[in-house]
């Protein structure tokens, strides 16, 4: 690479890598002697184990210079930024995507698909549930409320862009007492990718959502016959402080 407008030719891609695509990816590098950085770089970069695309050429048989114009117009990211320090940053959309990804939720996105998981998540814990339009508007109705409240926290679990999970928590404070409290009001995860981690990935964000407001207490309700929720929340820490009865009349 050159600082100048001269280009050198990339044989192994039958493309041109110039000094002007280096500045305009912003690299921090010497270019009057760029090379004992590059070699570094790209040492970092094979041992990081990226499964990167790379315009379907092998890493093994490309210079540096081919290297990285393959992997920039491939999408990755391969990118040396910072004058004094080299910041390696390796990403690969494909093992994104077969990971999960917690985000907030977008009503209009995800309304209809969380909505579709709570015929399930009632029926769990309520087994003479009926999903009527009553609850799916009285539903619809306090998550779009939620939405707009400082005091509810509403997110998501996607997997390659799918909707695979839900989690809604919510602060509450007691008339009586002064107390304020955390609740985690809804949690969901489908049942295809259940044990996977992905519950406790949603227990540890509802967890610093209520750190991060300054509670001490954090509460939920479970229905006894429901074992593998119970499992989940008695490793997220949660120990059973009262028991809610009932009795048919």
């Amino acid at each position: 690479l050159t600082h100048g407008k001269k280009e050198q030719k990339s044989s192994g891609l039958g493309r041109r890598c110039s000094g002007k695509i280096a500045s305009n990816m912003g690299w921090g590098l010497n270019m009057m002697n760029p090379w004992p950085r590059l070699r570094a770089c790209a040492a970092q970069l094979f041992s990081a184990r990226s499964s990167m695309t790379m315009a379907g050429l092998k890493a093994q048989s490309l210079s540096l210079p081919e290297l990285v114009v393959a992997d920039s117009r491939a999408g990755g990211v391969g990118l040396y930024r910072g004058a004094s320090d080299l910041d390696l940053e390796v990403s690969s959309e494909r093992a994104q995507k077969a990971c999960p990804v917690l985000r907030r939720f977008n009503w209009f996105r995800d309304a209809e698909v969380v909505y579709s998981f709570q015929e399930d998540t009632f029926s769990l814990n309520f087994p003479d549930f009926i999903m009527t339009r009553r609850f799916e508007t009285a539903f619809r109705n306090d998550l779009r409320r939620a939405t707009n409240d400082r005091n509810h926290g509403v997110f998501v679990v996607e997997i390659d862009g799918e909707v695979v999970g839900f989690l809604w928590v919510a602060i509450f404070s007691s008339t009586w007492t002064g107390e304020r409290y955390g609740y985690i009001n809804n949690i969901y995860v489908r049942p295809e990718l259940r044990e996977r981690g992905i519950g406790n990935m949603m227990m540890a964000k509802a967890e610093s959502f209520f750190r991060f407001h300054h509670l001490r207490k954090l509460r939920l309700t479970v229905t006894s016959s429901n074992a593998a929720a119970l499992r989940l929340y008695q490793k997220a820490g949660f120990q059973i402080q009262r028991h809610e009865m009932e009795k048919d009349m």
